[in-house]
């Protein structure tokens, strides 16, 4: 609901209490996504959608955050964003 609104730092509170809670959510690790991009946090939403697809390897929207997250890093190679738009297909 925060996060729909806009309110991306109190998403995160929650996502963050969610996942200190529940480490294994794989829809918290992903949904977190957004917000830390928001937050211009790239190399944290790269690690959360990576942790999503740990835990939930046929997670689409997992998938989609990791492209979108890399998408959004300035640090990211176009050959790196290359291949994983190619595995995910």
């Amino acid at each position: 609901v925060y996060a729909e609104g806009q309110r991306f730092e109190r998403a995160l509170e929650c996502y963050r209490t969610a996942l200190a809670l529940q480490p294994n959510l794989a829809a918290a690790h992903t949904n977190m996504v957004p917000a830390l991009i928001h937050a211009c946090d790239f190399e944290g939403a790269v690690r959360a959608a990576r942790s999503a697809l740990e835990l939930d390897p046929t997670s689409l929207n997992a998938r989609s955050n990791l492209l979108m997250a890399l998408s959004r890093d300035p640090g990211c190679p176009p050959d790196r964003y290359l291949d994983e738009a190619r595995a995910f297909g």
